[in-house]
């Protein structure tokens, strides 16, 4: 059990870094973040299942926050690394705001996940155009 709870954060990892690494700006280095805790979620719900005993449930929960705690600790370091490899400190600021603000730490079986209409995949291409007529030009006088 501990081996496949080992592998999916594994993966879950990787796709946060790949999704960190794709992203353009702050914003989308928020949002991986942010969409990385469902992943989460799930890991953490397979690790708290009721049909495993008790004390097993309790000391995989404990490992997999652990390592959760080990990956944010992870992130904030590189940061770190960064600031002393000479990377200019705006970047740096913005990129520590966006860590300490979105952490992946918060877990997201604590907060209740909605779905409403207005919820939507960024990543997918817009469902509509709206285009504006130009304004009139105005003869020349």
């Amino acid at each position: 059990m501990t081996e496949v709870l080992a592998s999916r954060l594994r993966a879950w990892a990787d796709g946060l870094l790949r999704a960190m690494a794709e992203a353009r700006d702050e914003f989308e280095v928020a949002r991986a973040l942010t969409q990385s805790r469902q992943g989460l979620a799930v890991i953490r719900a397979v690790a708290a299942h009721p049909g495993l005993p008790p004390q097993l449930s309790r000391q995989l929960l404990d490992a997999v926050n652990e390592a959760i705690s080990a990956a944010q600790q992870a992130l904030l370091d590189n940061i770190e690394s960064a600031r002393r490899a000479g990377v200019d400190d705006r970047i740096v600021q913005a990129r520590l705001r966006t860590l300490r603000d979105n952490p992946i730490t918060v877990h997201a079986a604590t907060a209740p996940r909605r779905t409403d209409a207005w919820s939507c995949d960024p990543s997918r291409p817009p469902r509509r155009q709206i285009l504006i007529d130009p304004p009139p030009m105005r003869p020349e006088e």
